[in-house]
């Protein structure tokens, strides 16, 4: 097998050296200065890249605003829905506790209007007594004091 050996590095530098310095200097200044096409191109097509970036930015904000007013109604349903279970919950536990002291309040209100009536008609039958005493009393007073005439 024959063997090939590699350039060494001084065949390199000979390389370089021998080549025309005008070939190489019109090469670079053909490399760093596009024409101006190209360059309406390049820039074209960056600014086109650059808005295409821009709207998708847009886009993917406007998605997750969206999928945050999304979430934040639907807490916001959970929310409503619990607190009016709890409300109903409160006041169910209010009626039932509530619901015997009303019922006690007014057997006691009807107890105090018997008890009302009860002293009203003693009362009455007070007066009636002592008005009937009264009248006998005056009566009396009269028969005695005809009859000292």
């Amino acid at each position: 097998m024959p063997r090939v050996e590699a350039p060494s590095k001084t065949s390199f530098n000979r390389m370089s050296r021998d080549d025309d310095s005008s070939l190489s200097e019109d090469l670079a200044s053909h490399e760093t200065q596009p024409s101006q096409d190209t360059q309406t191109i390049d820039t074209t097509s960056v600014q086109n890249l650059l808005e295409q970036h821009k709207q998708n930015l847009k886009r993917r904000r406007r998605q997750r605003n969206d999928a945050i007013k999304v979430a934040h109604t639907a807490r916001m349903d959970d929310l409503g829905r619990a607190y009016e279970r709890a409300k109903t919950q409160y006041q169910e536990t209010v009626r039932a506790i509530q619901r015997p002291k009303l019922e006690r309040l007014l057997q006691l209100i009807r107890n105090k209007r018997e008890v009302q009536a009860s002293i009203d008609d003693c009362v009455s039958q007070k007066a009636a007594a002592f008005m009937g005493t009264v009248h006998k009393i005056m009566l009396a007073a009269d028969a005695r004091s005809a009859a000292m005439e």
